[in-house]
């Protein structure tokens, strides 16, 4: 029995020396006290304690405890501290457990709408470009469109515009070689009428030479000069008439034709003068 009490009181020397945590997590230490504490009374009998284990941990029930013992109330007293400061403890791990679940929750909620929001703008994103992309496609589609429209609508002018000019060239030619034929019609009428005028006239004066004194000849010869002139220039009135309605029909080629017609008349007109001439050198010289 004295042994046995040995070692309960080198349990409980050793054990009051530690706290609850120590005992629970620095056994060896509790162990090597024990041994230390026994160690010397225990030669004194010729024992050794070889080793010890701590096979038990518990505290002991509230119940067991009386208040009105000294070393209970203590050991109550910090129990209830302890048991008060471990609940304290509990409490805050437990309200930071959740304030960390929650902090948790709101930060993968804030995260996830955050991915949500990016995907929701990656969508928008996606669906502007390719809006964009098809309205570009569109537009070039369309250029391309309006571009074949108007190459083609050129291509029509200009077939068009061939064809209206083709058709004027040969109305232009119809009617040049009309207003040509015309005019050397009226050019032939005009110097066959010219020739008949001054033959008529030539006659007139023979006659009148060889009836009347050489006075009065060369009076009437004058006179007939002078209506041969005149006739003349009312020939070339009648030309110059005709010659001005044909130049409005055709217009294109006016300039040509006024410069053949002015040559026409300028050969008929010497033709005119110098035949008046002859007829009076031969009246002179009868």
């Amino acid at each position: 029995m004295l042994v046995e009490d040995k070692f309960v009181d080198a349990l409980r020397a050793t054990a009051a020396q530690m706290t609850m945590h120590e005992l629970q997590d620095t056994r060896e230490n509790f162990v090597q006290g024990v041994q230390n504490t026994v160690a010397e009374d225990l030669s004194k009998n010729g024992l050794e304690l070889e080793s010890v284990s701590l096979t038990n941990f518990n505290q002991t029930s509230k119940e067991h405890f009386n208040p009105n013992n000294a070393f209970d109330a203590e050991g109550l007293t910090k129990l209830t501290q302890e048991t008060e400061r471990r609940r304290r403890e509990r409490n805050e791990v437990e309200q930071d457990v959740e304030v960390a679940v929650r902090e948790k929750n709101r930060d993968a909620l804030s995260r996830k709408l955050e991915i949500e929001q990016q995907e929701a703008f990656m969508t928008l994103e996606q669906e502007q470009q390719v809006k964009t992309r098809t309205a570009e496609q569109n537009a070039k589609i369309a250029a391309f469109e309006a571009e074949r429209r108007r190459e083609a609508e050129q291509t029509r002018i200009l077939a068009e515009r061939q064809i209206q000019e083709t058709e004027i060239d040969r109305e232009q030619a119809v009617r040049s070689r009309k207003v040509e034929a015309e005019r050397e019609v009226r050019i032939k009428e005009i110097e066959q009428q010219q020739v008949t005028e001054i033959a008529n006239q030539t006659k007139s004066i023979a006659i009148a030479a060889k009836s009347e004194q050489q006075s009065q000849a060369e009076a009437r010869a004058n006179l007939a000069l002078a209506e041969a002139v005149s006739a003349q220039q009312n020939v070339e009135t009648t030309r110059q008439t005709a010659e001005a309605d044909r130049a409005k029909q055709v217009a294109l080629i006016a300039a040509a034709q006024d410069a053949e017609t002015k040559a026409v008349e300028l050969t008929v007109r010497a033709k005119a003068e110098k035949k008046p001439q002859k007829c009076r050198r031969r009246l002179s010289l009868s």
